[in-house]
C-alpha cells in the first residue's frame, strides 16, 4: 500500500480506511510531511477536528524543513547546471509547499467547527494574507470559511455538482453573512419596480429591476423583466449581457451561448460580455480559447468583478491556481458584496485541500 492508494481512498470517501493505510505508511515515513497532510484531511472530513490539528501541527513543522532542503538543492541544481534534478527539485518543492496549503486550511476549518473561531481566521489568513483586524476583511475571512464548511456539508460524488448545489443555496443566503444586504436589496427592488411603473416602456427601468432580481436569485421574474428591455432595445449590448447571465443562472446554457452570440454581434469587445464567453468556453474545455478571452477582458477592465471571476476561473481551469487566488483576493476587497467571488475563492480553495 502506498500513498497513491490513499489518495484514491479519500476521493472515494474511505476515510477510515485511509487513516489506517495512513498510519501504517507514517511508521516507515514519520518525516513524510504529505502523509500527515493527507491524514489531517481524512480526521477532518470524520469529524475528528482535534485528531486532525494535531495532524497539522506535525506536517507543519516538517514541512518547513523540507521545503527549504528542496529550495537549497533547486539552487545548487540550477547552478551546476544539472537541469534534470532542478526540475525534480522544484516539483517536490510544490507538491511540499500544497501539501502545508491543505494543512493550513484543514486546521482552519477544524478549529472553525470546534468554535475557535479567532485561531480559525488566523490560519486561513495565513495564506490569502489579509488584515483580521479591519472588520471588512475579517467579515471576508469568516465568509470564506463559513462557505468552504459549507461545502463539505454537501455530500455529492461529482464536484462539479456539488459545487453548483452549494451556490444556489448560498445565492439566495447571502444575507446570513451580510447584515442587512438582503433587506437594501428588497428595499431597492420597491423603488426601481415603483419606478418602472411610472416610467412604463423605459428600457433602462426594466433592466434596474432585472439586476436586482438577478441579486436576489430570482432568476425566472429576472428573466422576464430583462425581455420586456430588450423588447424595447433589442442592439443593446448590456441587456444582451444581462439575459445571457440570468440564463447561465437558470442552467440554460445553450441559450446562454446564444445570447452571448447576440451580445458580441452588437459589441465584440464589450468586457463583460467577451469574458463571459471566455468562461462559457473553459466550461465546455477549451481552455487555450477560452482562457485568451478572459485574459483579454481582464486587460481591458481589471476593476470590474465579472472580468476578475472569469479571469480567476480560467486561471484556476489551467492550473494555475496561486494566480486565481491572487486575482480573487484583490476583487474582493474592492468588492466585499460580490457573491460570484466568493463562490470562485471557494472552489479554488476546495480544490486546494483535496489530494
Amino acid at each position: 500500500m502506498d500513498v497513491n492508494e490513499c489518495i484514491y481512498m479519500i476521493r472515494r470517501g474511505e476515510y477510515d480506511r485511509a487513516i489506517w493505510h495512513l498510519s501504517r505508511i507514517v511508521t516507515r515515513e514519520p518525516d513524510d510531511p504529505e502523509i500527515h497532510s493527507l491524514k489531517a484531511l481524512a480526521l477532518y472530513r470524520l469529524g475528528r477536528y482535534a485528531k486532525a490539528i494535531e495532524a497539522c501541527d506535525r506536517m507543519q513543522r516538517l514541512n518547513d524543513e523540507y521545503v527549504q532542503v528542496y529550495t537549497n538543492m533547486l539552487d545548487d541544481s540550477i547552478w551546476n547546471g544539472k537541469y534534470d534534478k532542478a526540475r525534480l527539485c522544484r516539483l517536490m518543492a510544490d507538491r511540499m509547499r500544497y501539501a502545508s496549503i491543505r494543512a493550513k486550511y484543514v486546521k482552519a476549518k477544524s478549529l472553525f467547527r470546534m468554535g475557535k473561531r479567532d485561531e480559525a481566521l488566523y490560519w486561513i489568513n495565513a495564506e490569502l494574507k489579509m488584515n483580521p483586524d479591519d472588520p471588512n476583511e475579517h467579515s471576508i475571512l469568516e465568509m470564506i470559511l463559513s462557505r468552504m464548511c459549507l461545502i463539505d456539508e454537501t455530500h455529492e460524488p461529482d464536484k462539479n455538482v456539488r459545487s453548483a448545489r452549494v451556490h444556489g443555496v448560498l445565492f439566495h443566503k447571502f444575507v446570513l453573512y451580510q447584515g442587512d444586504y438582503m433587506a437594501k436589496l428588497e428595499e431597492d427592488l420597491d423603488t426601481a419596480i415603483f419606478m418602472a411603473r411610472i416610467q412604463k416602456g423605459e428600457a433602462g427601468a426594466y433592466v434596474q429591476v432585472a439586476e436586482i432580481l438577478r441579486k436576489l436569485a430570482e432568476w425566472p421574474r429576472a428573466l422576464n423583466m430583462i425581455d420586456k428591455a430588450i423588447k424595447i432595445d433589442p442592439q443593446n449590448v448590456k441587456y444582451r449581457y444581462v439575459r445571457a447571465e440570468i440564463l447561465r443562472a437558470l442552467n440554460r446554457k445553450r441559450d446562454c451561448d446564444r445570447e452571448i452570440k447576440a451580445a458580441l454581434a452588437i459589441d465584440m469587445y464589450y468586457p463583460e460580455a467577451v469574458a463571459l464567453s471566455g468562461f462559457r468556453l473553459c466550461e465546455k474545455g477549451y481552455l487555450r480559447k477560452g482562457g485568451a478571452r478572459t485574459r483579454f477582458a481582464f486587460g481591458k477592465d481589471s476593476i470590474n468583478p465579472v472580468t476578475c471571476n472569469y479571469e480567476a476561473y480560467a486561471q484556476f481551469r489551467t492550473g494555475d491556481r496561486d494566480e486565481a487566488l491572487k486575482i480573487c483576493k484583490s476583487a474582493m476587497l474592492r468588492h466585499p458584496k460580490n457573491q460570484e467571488l466568493y463562490f470562485m475563492l471557494c472552489d479554488i480553495l476546495d480544490d486546494m485541500l483535496n489530494p
